[in-house]
């Protein structure tokens, strides 16, 4: 089974706001949703026969009564990716049984809120979520970034010998010869007289 097209849910950028309904009793959040709001899954006939929900990785957030769907809903599949469950996510859902893996924040608010749980394995949960990819959101394709120039290479210290003249060594005015070195390095210092 595919994904639930977008166009059953009010969504704001990446968030759904509330399920409009059709005649579905199993929904599949579409991938590229990252929150679920408050009141997203709300008691009104079409909603009440969902028996089944499965969540996609990109979501991180579950607002507060988000599945105040009632008695037929069975599953809600939570991946690891959900690090805030608001309370009381799931009021007025008595038969829910939460599927996660095993030590995911899903599977200990489920504990703590004495929800039934199943774990599944990581496998299992990769199964369930493939379906979520169809009808994703689509993710705008970053613009390619020119390569930035590259800079000239460093001068070398001291004296490039490939550009210096070729002379011999003046023994007759050894002065001279420091200037020159002294000329090429672009460095002045005073000569020692004798």
């Amino acid at each position: 089974m595919s994904a639930t097209p977008l166009s059953m849910f009010k969504v704001t950028g990446t968030r759904i706001d509330y399920y409009l309904g059709d005649n579905r009793n199993r929904i599949v959040i579409p991938d590229g949703i990252t929150e679920i709001a408050t009141l997203a899954f709300p008691s009104f006939e079409s909603a009440k026969i969902i028996e089944s929900i499965v969540i996609p990785s990109s979501v991180t957030k579950i607002g507060k009564h988000a599945f105040f769907i009632g008695r037929n809903l069975k599953t809600v599949t939570i991946p690891e990716s959900v690090r805030i469950i608001e309370d009381p996510a799931f009021y007025n859902c008595p038969n829910v049984i939460i599927r996660t893996t095993h030590g995911s924040f899903a599977y200990h608010y489920a504990i703590k809120h004495r929800i039934p749980v199943r774990t599944l394995t990581s496998y299992q949960m990769a199964e369930e979520l493939a379906e979520t990819r169809s009808n994703a959101i689509p993710t705008p394709t970053p613009k390619p970034v020119p390569p930035k120039p590259t800079p000239p290479a460093p001068k070398p210290y001291g004296i490039d010998h490939r550009q210096s003249p070729k002379k011999e060594w003046d023994a007759e005015n050894p002065k001279r010869e420091i200037a020159v070195v002294a000329t090429l390095m672009a460095v002045t210092f005073p000569v020692p007289s004798r």
